[in-house]
């Protein structure tokens, strides 16, 4: 009897080889929290700023054995509430973020907060950061010429001039509406007249019209101007943190007053929309947001407000988000 053949043995094939690992995706550039470097670096300076003001004025006094325990203590007392102030404009700042906490806390699907708006009115001294900026340049060159004695051909009476120049344009701006028309309509004037004066060479003359003003501040004159609108706005942001509306797809909460209650409207009782058409004020990131009601006997509420792009984009996603949840379900069936 023949012996039983094996199967041929199929030849062994080498595994092949790993294939190469996809390479990692970048991770996302984390986002610069301003806010947050606000919140902190402000009140920080504000405390800095009351304690050397303090240090500035009684620690010299104490030295010298002018004033008496009691003197010091009273003359403390505006300091110590300038402090408890700073302190509630810290809370106040962090009003949005324990807003944002707690709506995440409800929503855990939403951890960005993209369809949660919180708006507040912005003081319109808001729209003279051109004044503002131009104050603070002023107060540098004038404290290089004052205390440094630098910079000695600087004219103060034509820096002056040039401020009251930037404040009158900026309060035209604030004042009126500057539509596409009017923006076109005034570029073409002044362009015409520069190349007018150009043409009558009569540029060194224009500059001299500023030196006529006879305005002459010195460097403590502009920081007090500049520090007059910065606390315009900052009383905007400290009321803003009592007087708000956060706009969700389902409801908007319109706070106005100490307490934490506020007034809730459904979504059919209310709509909302951007108003940017003043191109001035688009170009610095601002715009209005302005909220209706349906019952026509209240006014509707407008909101000066910044970075309008981002808000616009997000009250966008915010309709959409209300869009998609109010669908028929059986629409389409």
């Amino acid at each position: 009897m023949a012996a039983p053949t094996n199967p041929p043995v199929a030849p062994s094939v080498p595994p092949a080889p790993p294939a190469p690992a996809a390479p990692a995706p970048a991770a996302p550039r984390k986002a610069i929290p301003w806010r947050r470097i606000f919140q902190i670096v402000l009140p920080v300076l504000a405390v800095a700023g009351v304690v050397a003001g303090w240090a500035c004025v009684a620690v010299p006094r104490l030295r010298g054995g002018e004033w008496s325990v009691v003197k010091t203590v009273v003359f403390s007392i505006p300091f110590v509430l300038a402090l408890v102030l700073v302190v509630i404009f810290y809370g106040a700042l962090r009003t949005y973020d324990r807003i944002r906490a707690k709506w995440m806390k409800s929503n855990p699907d939403d951890p960005t907060c993209k369809h949660i708006l919180i708006v507040y009115e912005l003081s319109r001294k808001a729209l003279y950061i051109p004044t503002i900026t131009t104050s603070l340049v002023m107060s540098v060159l004038m404290g290089l010429k004052e205390y440094w004695n630098l910079l000695p051909g600087l004219d103060p009476k034509l820096l002056g001039g040039i401020w009251l120049g930037v404040f009158f344009l900026n309060f035209l701006v604030e004042e009126y509406d500057v539509d596409l028309r009017s923006l076109i309509i005034t570029v073409i004037v002044v362009a015409a007249t520069f190349m007018w004066m150009v043409v009558m060479d009569w540029i060194p003359e224009f500059f001299r019209f500023f030196h006529r003003f006879g305005i002459q501040i010195d460097s403590t004159g502009y920081l007090l101007i500049a520090s007059i609108f910065v606390v315009a706005i900052l009383y905007s942001i400290l009321k803003g943190s009592f007087q708000y509306a956060e706009i969700t797809p389902n409801y908007i909460n319109i706070q106005m007053g100490l307490a934490e209650t506020g007034e809730q409207l459904s979504r059919e009782q209310f709509s909302t929309r951007i108003d940017a058409e003043d191109l001035i004020e688009r170009l610095f990131g601002f715009g209005r947001l302005i909220v209706t009601f349906r019952d026509t006997r209240r006014p509707p509420m407008v909101f000066l407000i910044h970075d309008v792009g981002h808000k616009s984009a997000q009250l966008e996603g915010i309709r959409g988000t209300y869009l998609v949840d109010q669908q028929d379900p059986t629409h389409g069936a």
